[in-house]
């Protein structure tokens, strides 16, 4: 079982000192020293984690208490990035890439570009608990707010499910543009705000992905739209042209017939954006090369070792040892 991260029992003990709650009441006495957690030496797992939530929502008041803990979170997760004692991150994209897409179980996104537009879009079943789908958005759009100067009317949050009856605690914990029944659940912001450098950063132009596919899907809402596909599918075994065609409504003759008019197949687009996270992952030491070939959808280490070395010459590990300090 995975031990919680000290960010998530930090945010949860701070909690429960504001509702007035006993730390007794929420752990085992052997988790415990003198009736207090040493976050950072406390191996608590997910169960036992679990566990103190629910017993804080049992001994609180606030309703819904998940909203109140996905600020809390998010102002843990964004201090190190503040102090800027993270490593190879400069933009506000660079620290939400690190800190939700794709390293962390509890808080998974992936990101959508549609022209000035970037769609934040949560990975995780449309029919999931709306409480927990509004905790999740919540500590992300927390987490932009402390890491630069947005507007509250600057993002704008989408929900699957419909208005809940706490409707105005959600309104009140956003004080955004709320859009309910959508398609994704999704934070959605513009792009160049993503740009932004981080405090105390200087400022860094470069280009995720290939130029030439990043212009395509900018000017094309088929590369677009399939590109979409890919990304929030990446980890499926195998990941078929078949598959994005009946997600797009068409046959998979005629997206294959679509894509070469813009001289490009399937496969180059798949392979794009495998390329790309691939390189976003190896930054972080944390991600074994295993862990990484199951998240982009590689049948085992050794396809992600050759297709690796065939975009950029070098093995995972070379590359890391080289480039990723």
């Amino acid at each position: 079982m995975n031990r919680v991260p000290p960010s998530y029992l930090s945010a949860l003990v701070e909690l429960a000192r504001q509702q007035g709650v006993d730390q007794r009441d929420l752990f085992h006495p052997d988790d415990l020293d003198q009736g207090q957690l040493s976050v950072a030496d406390a191996a608590i797992d997910e169960i036992s984690f679990n566990q103190a939530l629910n017993g804080l929502k049992v001994h609180s008041s606030r309703f819904p208490l998940m909203l109140e803990y996905g600020k809390l979170l998010a102002h843990q997760l964004s201090e190190p990035y503040l102090r800027a004692e993270v490593e190879g991150v400069y933009s506000l994209r660079d620290a939400v890439e690190r800190e939700f897409c794709g390293h962390n179980p509890h808080l998974d996104f992936t990101l959508q570009e549609r022209g000035d537009r970037t769609r934040l879009v949560l990975l995780a079943p449309r029919m999931v608990d709306a409480e927990v789908v509004e905790f999740k958005l919540r500590t992300l759009y927390r987490f932009l707010l402390c890491l630069c100067e947005l507007e509250r009317d600057e993002i704008s949050v989408e929900f699957s499910h419909t208005v809940p009856v706490y409707g105005a605690d959600t309104q009140s914990a956003f004080a955004s543009d709320l859009r309910f029944s959508r398609t994704y659940n999704a934070l959605v912001v513009a792009s160049e705000q993503l740009s932004r450098p981080l405090p105390g950063q200087p400022v860094r132009h470069d280009h995720n992905g290939d130029p030439v596919i990043d212009r395509l899907r900018q000017d094309h809402p088929l590369i677009r739209d399939t590109l979409d596909y890919i990304e929030l599918n990446i980890a499926k075994v195998p990941l078929k042209i078949e598959d994005a065609a009946g997600e797009l409504n068409m046959s998979a003759r005629t997206l294959q017939r679509h894509l070469k008019r813009y001289e490009v197949t399937f496969v180059q687009l798949r392979d794009c954006v495998k390329k790309h996270h691939s390189l976003r992952m190896l930054k972080d030491h944390r991600l074994n090369l295993a862990s990484i070939s199951d998240q982009l959808g590689f049948a085992d280490v050794s396809g992600f070792h050759h297709a690796f070395k065939r975009w950029t010459g070098h093995s995972p590990k070379e590359y890391r040892q080289r480039y990723c300090g």
